[in-house]
């Protein structure tokens, strides 16, 4: 299987966008979590942790 670098090489940028958006959608929800602890945040966070988990 040689052709396996090269596929490793192809889908790196992809997997650069990938690792950028999860790492965003985590600092949000982080944020989301520190700005709303005490107002009742878990209804608005359940959209946010469905994500996550996808």
């Amino acid at each position: 299987m040689n052709n396996v670098p090269d596929f490793d090489r192809l889908i790196e940028p992809f997997m650069e966008i990938y690792k950028k958006i999860e790492h965003d959608l985590i600092v949000h929800i982080a944020t989301h979590f520190q700005l709303y602890e005490n107002i009742g945040f878990k209804n608005s966070m359940e959209w946010y942790i469905r994500k996550v988990e996808e």
